[in-house]
């Protein structure tokens, strides 16, 4: 009778360790996965919230950039120029007042360190600083550039905004190129 007793107990105990490695091992999982879900969602709205900020950041910095560059264009000598044939002759007191907006416009945004106009049917580009020959700078293909797009030269990167004009009353093509220009080894951010 001690010997049926004993196996009976042991059977019994087997089986109970059994059941509770198995309903350990049940919990746990469960528990796992609700607790895994909980921490994903909680990440997911964390980083989905992160992104509407960010994006409404984005797209304030945009705007104002496009107002920035409607800005370049409205003067009156930019206007004239864009409307000036190419074989007519434009003084340099012209391009002086408009290297000098262009260079009022700049210091009054902190937003860019500079603006450029590209004349392509001219290939000029006049910025805040100079005139200078199309050849000579990386604004070749600019009206072909994405609006936002990034260049890198020397260790630096620079945000270059760009929007086309073309003028009703002529063919011709200008591009106004905002650059924005941040140092290495930082975190690039958009316009911080």
């Amino acid at each position: 009778m001690d010997k049926l007793n004993s196996r009976v107990f042991y059977k019994m105990y087997l089986t109970n360790t059994v059941l509770m490695v198995v309903f350990v091992g049940i919990l746990a999982l469960i528990s796992s996965h609700f607790s895994s879900k909980f921490v994903l969602d909680k990440i997911t709205d964390f980083n989905r919230q992160t992104i509407e900020d960010r994006g409404e950041v984005l797209e304030d910095k945009l705007r104002q950039m496009n107002d920035l560059s409607d800005a370049a264009v409205a003067s009156d000598e930019v206007i004239r120029l864009m409307l000036t044939e190419k074989d007519q002759y434009i003084s340099p007191l012209v391009m002086q007042e408009i290297i000098q907006d262009l260079k009022i416009i700049r210091d009054n945004y902190t937003l860019v360190d500079e603006i450029s106009l590209v004349d392509y049917e001219r290939e000029m580009v006049i910025n805040s600083q100079s005139k200078l020959s199309l050849g000579e700078t990386i604004y070749r293909d600019a009206i072909d550039w994405e609006p936002l797009s990034f260049h890198s030269d020397s260790g630096r990167v620079s945000i270059l905004y760009t929007k086309n004009w073309r003028p009703v009353q002529r063919e011709a093509d200008f591009s106004i190129v905002l650059r924005s220009t941040r140092r290495p080894f930082r975190k690039i951010c958009l316009f911080p």
